[in-house]
């Protein structure tokens, strides 16, 4: 009392005094008369935070957390902690719905913490929904670590339902089983729609071919050893049989070629199909397939698409070249044209050789593994 008498601006006298009082009341008295005396006062500030929360004053306690997130970054984890309590309550969401919806500088680092956080699964959907008629709504970035984790749960369908409530209503419209099959707009790198893991000494685009052509995915590998930038799509397919069709051009020279593949999204991954190895020289469009089926099992609920380079060790991954894909097709098979396609594929694929310069694209269907 001594020290406020002598400098009753003193902010931290106050807080003193807040930590030793008889009473919670008496305490939160003396903590706000802290933080009037400096914003900066962040253990009076985490007080008057925690004291809100629990006596349900949600709009005071979210005055507090942006307090210490301008004032403190280094105590951002746990004042996110206490704004995801605040999104698990519908009451709390309202407030902090309010604040993200005018995009403050902390919200995409909320966006990664929440789904670690939450408790319920559903809450981060409850924000998307809300945020979506805003003028600010959820971006590709702040969404993707929410559906990571419901995907790393083996929560694929509802990381489907999610993502799609998050599309705008023209998209939404126009999607299908696969998410841009002719590479028409740019990736966006979520989890539903194409991601690309960036590789050494190849590049890849999504490129027009020519006006009124269509588009294509397109790689470029230089000379030497190369890393391929994997291409991938998570799907959600029932369970059944299915065909993917598409085409390729360009010349791939190495020891092994490219694959496209289909596996389960969980445990084991298991593979369900693939292609041949896609490898040699073709100045004209040639089609390529593969069928493959989708069992009723809990691992596979949902599955991903990825195109990659099939090399088993670091000397085979000397490859150089350049070639585009287009047109993707998935095509639901019945049980007797998934036989067929298993033990009879398309007459003509030429067979592969050990001459790298020679034609190897193959539309030869691989049995699943």
């Amino acid at each position: 009392m001594r020290t406020l008498e002598n400098d009753p601006l003193n902010a931290t006298a106050y807080r003193l005094l807040g930590e030793i009082a008889d009473t919670p009341d008496h305490a939160r008295i003396l903590m706000r008369e802290a933080v009037r005396r400096s914003q900066r006062e962040a253990i009076a500030q985490f007080w008057l935070l925690n004291d809100s929360f629990l006596r349900s004053d949600f709009k005071s306690a979210l005055g507090h957390a942006e307090i210490l997130l301008q004032t403190r970054p280094d105590l951002t984890l746990y004042v996110f902690s206490y704004l995801t309590l605040l999104a698990d309550e519908p009451e709390g969401r309202r407030f902090l719905t309010a604040r993200l919806a005018r995009n403050p500088a902390w919200r995409q680092g909320f966006f990664e913490a929440l789904p670690k956080n939450v408790r319920k699964m559903d809450t981060p959907l409850q924000l998307v929904v809300a945020l979506k008629g805003t003028a600010k709504p959820l971006t590709n970035r702040e969404i993707a670590p929410y559906l990571d984790v419901l995907i790393e749960k083996n929560l694929v369908d509802v990381a489907y339902n999610a993502w799609l409530q998050f599309l705008p209503q023209a998209e939404q419209d126009t999607i299908g089983l696969i998410t841009h099959p002719s590479f028409e707009r740019e990736p966006s790198g979520v989890a539903f729609d194409w991601m690309i893991t960036p590789g050494t000494n190849a590049s890849v685009e999504f490129a027009p071919l020519s006006p009124d052509a269509g588009h294509a995915l397109h790689f470029n590998m230089g000379e030497g050893r190369i890393q391929f930038p994997v291409v991938r799509q998570f799907v959600l397919f029932s369970a059944g049989s299915y065909r993917i069709d598409g085409k390729l051009r360009g010349h791939i020279t190495g020891k092994r070629g490219l694959r496209w593949q289909i596996r389960c999204a969980h445990g084991n991954q298991r593979i369900l199909g693939e292609t041949e190895q896609l490898l040699g020289r073709s100045e004209q469009w040639r089609n390529f397939a593969f069928s493959f089926d989708v069992p009723r099992t809990d691992e596979c609920k949902g599955q991903m698409l990825r195109l990659y380079h099939d090399a088993r060790s670091p000397s085979e991954e000397f490859v150089s070249g350049e070639v585009s894909f287009a047109e993707l097709r998935l095509t639901r098979l019945d049980a007797t044209e998934s036989l067929s396609a298993e033990m009879f594929p398309e007459a003509g694929s030429p067979e592969p050789t050990d001459d790298t310069s020679t034609l190897r694209w193959t539309s030869t269907v691989a049995a699943p593994k």
